[in-house]
């Protein structure tokens, strides 16, 4: 409950994106068809990777509107 999204290790990130994102059975549908835990453990990690991508994306936009204030 108190993960910490803003804090995740880009290292993991990078390993993410080199040996599971590019797997073709890296997709809802066969995360499901392995077990509902599966199925939910997929979308967690899917949505902190959508997560990071956002956040580290708009860093820059963020951090001018704070020195606009």
């Amino acid at each position: 409950m108190d993960y910490k999204r803003e804090l995740i290790n880009p290292a993991y990130i990078a390993k993410l994106e080199q040996k599971v994102i590019p797997h073709p059975k890296f997709t809802e549908k066969d995360a499901y068809g392995g077990s509902k835990a599966t199925g939910y453990l997929y979308g967690w990690v899917k949505c902190m990777y959508d997560y990071f991508r956002v956040y580290t994306d708009t860093k820059p936009i963020r951090e001018e509107l704070s020195r606009m204030k």
